[in-house]
């Protein structure tokens, strides 16, 4: 295979420079987006990280360590009016850069759908435990307030060791029973 020097073609010259213009836009867009991209307050997109701690002993935690997303983190350049797309040589150079650029977006996107999915399990966790604890919560509640609401009468029980019977309680010490339990015995 011999190499020759690129051949412009004129049909090609003659255009205005459209696709290049459009090419740079695409790339000043990425950049916008990488610039912007964040959860809470950590851009992934620009070689931050992010420490997810799901436990109060810090025991189980997750690390997110973040990617270069620019157009220059990606290996894509502006390109140059004139020099860029004027052959197939240079147009295919510049589609192996965007292939290559592709496949790191889709690398790193399976990479954090995992983690996403990771804090999506842990999170669906804990609102549950919330609400099974709330909900227990809530019952142990209605109970302690239920408790103030039931009657408090005795069974009591005479006493036959003496004369005149005396009315007990069966709780233990004994003592002598609310005054309802002492009209039972006088009369």
């Amino acid at each position: 295979m011999t190499t020759t020097t690129p051949v412009a073609d004129p049909n090609s010259q003659a255009t205005p420079p459209r696709p290049v213009s459009q090419y740079n836009n695409v790339l000043n867009q990425i950049a916008t987006t990488a610039k912007d991209a964040s959860f809470n307050g950590v851009n992934l997109l620009k070689r931050r990280h992010l420490k997810l701690v799901f436990n109060e002993t810090g025991t189980s935690i997750l690390s997110i360590t973040g990617v270069s997303f620019s157009p220059g983190g990606l290996g894509l350049a502006n390109l140059v009016a004139g020099t860029d797309f004027i052959d197939n040589a240079a147009t295919n150079r510049v589609l192996a850069s965007l292939t290559a650029a592709g496949t790191t977006l889709r690398s790193e996107a399976s990479a954090l759908g995992a983690n996403l999915s990771v804090v999506q399990i842990r999170q669906d966790f804990s609102k549950n435990l919330i609400n099974v604890l709330k909900t227990g919560s809530s019952n142990l509640t209605l109970a302690d307030t239920n408790e103030g609401k039931r009657p408090t009468t005795r069974r009591c029980r005479p006493v036959s060791r003496s004369r005149s019977p005396r009315w007990r309680s069966p709780i233990r010490p004994s003592r002598t029973c609310s005054s309802s339990c002492s009209n039972l015995g006088s009369s």
